[in-house]
């Protein structure tokens, strides 16, 4: 689900009255500007308010963070990391922006790094398209990597909690 679907209160009541206890959160970013240019809209509420409000209702969250958008700034980086930081109990799965074929970012990528039309990137089934896995955003190499291992430290901590052998 998107994170601006958690923050209606009466959805979440209506999904764990049904049962549900575990969400997945297409999360992305923390920034709005970041969430505006990926078309994932935004929250009405804080976002980390609207995640505690579902893990206090009893669900675990489980979201998907990336760093590395086009455009994106050391400072929206930041605020992803510390909207995750400041949420101990949030499980991620956290990864660096690749282009995709037939995906509407990859259009605005394309066009940003002069390539005009996105089907320089073509579907490939057997590709994981990684050669398009360099920085995308408007920082230098060296401080996006840090985000990226800060971001991935977090990840592995976190599913080392989450994905024990000795939990039930």
């Amino acid at each position: 689900m998107q994170i601006q679907e958690l923050a209606d209160p009466g959805l979440l009541q209506r999904m764990h009255a049904a049962g549900f206890r575990a969400l997945y959160v297409g999360m992305e970013a923390a920034s709005a500007g970041v969430r505006r240019r990926l078309g994932k809209g935004v929250c009405p509420a804080p976002m980390a308010e609207t995640l505690s409000r579902a893990m206090q209702m009893g669900f675990v969250v489980r979201a998907s963070v990336g760093v590395g958008w086009p455009d994106e700034t050391e400072g929206e980086m930041e605020e992803t990391l510390a909207l995750v930081r400041s949420l101990p109990d949030l499980a991620i799965d956290a990864f660096r922006y690749t282009p995709l074929p037939g995906a509407p970012l990859t259009t605005y990528w394309a066009r940003g790094a002069g390539m005009g039309d996105a089907a320089a990137i073509r579907f490939d089934p057997y590709s994981d398209y990684s050669e398009f896995s360099r920085n995308h955003s408007r920082i230098p190499d060296e401080r996006l990597d840090g985000i990226w291992n800060a971001l991935q430290d977090l990840e592995r901590a976190r599913h080392e909690v989450y994905f024990r052998p000795d939990q039930p």
